[in-house]
């Protein structure tokens, strides 16, 4: 096959099955805030949320770990077996916090429900590894459209029928397992094979932990505020925060794919030691995100809330301030996210992860402060706060970084 003709199949699917996997979540809640109602709404997004950051568990990230290894140390198999471990963890944990929070049944079920959804999930990625180590990025990246897709369509009908969100999710979590197996398993079995080391597996957790550590904490950052409202306010509350914080999410992941295109030709640069150049292109990015965040701005407080009225069925107006916070929250994490992806490039991961342990901390103690006065306002202000500081913290590290070593002195 032509190589040019591949690459284009490889970056057509993998693109479309990287978003139809980002926005699942925000097609699950529509579905069910208007099948089911605005509290069952809150109920699946805290549970989504907080499965959100088990699923980083999960994954523990070694799939960057395994498409780039051309040591030659480590097989197939020991990438699945370390899969397995941590999806293991993934599950242990979830009931473990079943267990100490005591949800509700159906909270409870819920969050059980989607574990296992997401971690059907979590597992199938590492195999979706071997098909782009392979060469056959597209078969992976069509593998999560079709789940994406089939999935959600599955919901959504099997939820209209019954009004049962429980029985709405038993149908996805069957969804991932059957694709799983006559998908995912059949590409890669033969490249598989059947001898594994276990102190391999237990080796390339330990070389992803840094890396595991840093993800964790960039998700429970932006999940946080969601987290402390399901302990100060009831299902509703936190529906209507999931819903107003969602166009939010949606500017940070469209930051990806701005980001994205420059992550070869910023390493490049910095290989290069062309470092001032490797700075303007920063500086570029953050200029384009910044003016299309003042876009957004100008449109959430035209068209944003009667938009999620139409969207969700529900009255939102009074909640117009707090859609302005996090959207002007969500530049800043969308800065972040460029920032990071520069000091990630200039071999900088540690005082990320110093970084974000800050930043969490500030974020549960401001979060319960706020929140338990304000509510949605001291979620959306939590928010925004957070990310306003870290920002400045991350950007401020990272000027002095490349200035150092440019040459210029740093006053």
């Amino acid at each position: 096959m032509d190589v040019s003709i591949n690459k284009k199949k490889d970056f057509i699917w993998n693109v479309l099955g990287l978003t139809i996997n980002a926005f699942n979540s925000l097609f699950f809640l529509i579905i069910v805030n208007r099948i089911n109602g605005e509290f069952a709404g809150g109920v699946f997004t805290y549970a989504y949320s907080l499965i959100c950051l088990f699923y980083i568990i999960g994954l523990f990230y070694t799939r960057t770990y395994q498409v780039s290894d051309v040591s030659g140390k480590y097989k197939n198999k020991d990438y699945i077996v370390s899969r397995a471990i941590s999806c293991v963890m993934m599950f242990i944990i979830t009931v473990i916090t079943v267990m100490i929070f005591q949800y509700d049944t159906t909270k409870s079920i819920v969050i059980i429900l989607l574990c296992l959804y997401r971690l059907i999930e979590a597992f199938a990625d590492v195999f979706l590894g071997i098909l782009q180590k392979e060469g056959f990025l597209y078969k992976a990246g069509f593998s999560l459209f079709i789940k994406g897709i089939v999935a959600l369509i599955l919901f959504m009908i099997v939820d209209y029928v019954t009004k049962d969100m429980i029985l709405s999710c038993v149908t996805i979590v069957f969804v991932n397992l059957v694709l799983f197996l006559l998908y995912d398993l059949k590409n890669t079995r033969k490249y598989i094979g059947k001898e594994y080391s276990f102190h391999n597996a237990i080796s390339i957790l330990k070389n992803s932990f840094p890396v595991f550590v840093f993800s964790f904490l960039n998700i429970y950052l932006i999940n946080s505020t969601k987290y402390i409202l399901d302990f100060v306010s009831d299902a509703t509350l936190q529906n209507i925060y999931g819903i107003i914080l969602m166009p939010g999410t949606v500017l940070s992941l469209c930051a990806q794919y701005i980001i994205n295109p420059y992550i070869v030709p910023l390493t490049d640069l910095f290989k290069r030691k062309k470092y001032n150049e490797f700075r303007r292109t920063l500086l570029k990015i953050i200029a384009v995100i910044c003016f299309l965040g003042i876009l957004c701005i100008i449109g959430a407080y035209i068209l944003g809330i009667p938009v999620l009225n139409l969207i969700y069925g529900i009255e939102l107006s009074k909640y117009k301030t707090d859609l302005l916070i996090i959207i002007l929250g969500s530049i800043f994490v969308a800065l972040i996210a460029v920032i990071s992806s520069g000091l990630t490039i200039l071999n900088k991961n540690y005082i990320q992860m110093y970084i974000y342990i800050f930043s969490s901390i500030l974020s549960t103690v401001l979060g319960i402060v706020l929140i338990n006065q304000f509510k949605v306002l001291g979620a959306s202000l939590t928010y925004l706060i957070v990310m306003f500081v870290q920002f400045i913290i991350t950007y401020i590290y990272y000027n002095r970084f490349i200035k150092k070593i440019e040459g210029v002195k740093v006053k």
